[in-house]
């Protein structure tokens, strides 16, 4: 909400707010958790950013695909387009069940974008791939987010990146904006050098060199993050179906990786009890957990270092 109110005090210090042409220069979008109640959300966003309509209204973090199709959402997502408070309607998808909900956006008529998480990591995953081609050819827009995810979890002396005098993270986004169906990323700029890089990424083509480096880096870190599928490791531990693996281990890369360690604790104590049972993780046989992980991602280490940074 705070972000919201900031950006909306700069939109109208420019003049880009109503239907002025500064305004018609910019891609406004927000999001909102209450996936069933979006109108008095949306109405909430336009206030505190001070303006008559957003360009995109995502349901953040969809969880369930059949809520996709639902006559529920496509008559929302109708009825705000009428109303002229959005121009377009989507949702965005972290990891399970995002192959589900593409499908199931692709097979509907009211669902415009899509914002999910993707990088060179999933490019061997051929369910994914044929769901991003189902959803562009419905002429969905198709949005990447997280694409530099694992990109700085490689010591020096292993980095491909740096051997050819590259950056990991320019690196990552080539990879996605190669992409033809992908048609915006959403990156994180938090300063002036991550706003250089993203331009850098983007303004350059990719050489032989950089394809390689993308390669090989996918195949090195491949083992070394979460995909979200997190209950097969959780039926295999026996550590409960409450115990949240996936979130912990998410908040987990922002503290390490994103360097957001008091937000990432924050995130983490929000979880209700039941989903940080420390005992739960200390008693969970992790060992079993990662041989049933499909990605070979050592969740005990992982665990072990969510309850040493995070609880």
């Amino acid at each position: 909400m705070e972000s919201e109110r900031r950006i909306g005090s700069f939109l109208k210090s420019i003049g880009a707010s109503g239907h002025s042409a500064e305004r018609k220069k910019l891609w406004l979008v927000t999001k909102t958790y209450f996936h069933t109640q979006i109108d008095e959300h949306l109405h909430g966003s336009l206030k505190r950013l001070q303006q008559d309509y957003v360009d995109c209204i995502y349901m953040h973090r969809l969880r369930d695909p059949k809520l996709v199709a639902s006559q529920q959402t496509k008559e929302q997502a109708e009825r705000l387009k009428k109303s002229g408070m959005t121009r377009f309607f989507g949702f965005s998808v972290h990891d399970e069940p995002v192959v589900e909900c593409l499908n199931a956006a692709a097979d509907t008529d009211h669902i415009d974008v899509i914002m999910f998480r993707y990088d060179c990591h999933y490019y061997p995953k051929s369910d994914l791939m044929a769901a991003i081609e189902k959803c562009h050819k419905k002429g969905i827009g198709l949005v990447a987010m997280k694409t530099g995810v694992g990109g700085m979890t490689l010591p020096d002396r292993y980095d491909p990146f740096r051997k050819r005098g590259l950056s990991q993270y320019e690196s990552t986004l080539k990879a996605v904006a190669l992409d033809p169906r992908i048609h915006s990323i959403c990156s994180e700029m938090t300063t002036t050098d991550m706003v250089q890089q993203n331009s850098n990424a983007l303004s350059t083509k990719a050489s032989l060199a950089d394809l390689d480096a993308i390669k090989e880096h996918a195949e090195l870190v491949s083992h070394l993050w979460c995909r979200g599928c997190d209950h097969l490791c959780r039926e295999a531990s026996g550590a409960g179906r409450n115990l949240a693996v996936a979130d912990s281990l998410r908040f987990l890369m922002y503290h390490d990786h994103y360097k957001k360690e008091e937000w990432a604790r924050d995130l983490y104590q929000r979880l209700e009890p039941e989903q940080r049972d420390l005992y739960a993780i200390a008693a969970a046989d992790w060992q079993s957990a990662e041989r049933a992980c499909p990605y070979h991602v050592p969740v005990g280490k992982l665990m072990q270092r969510v309850r040493e940074r995070l609880a």
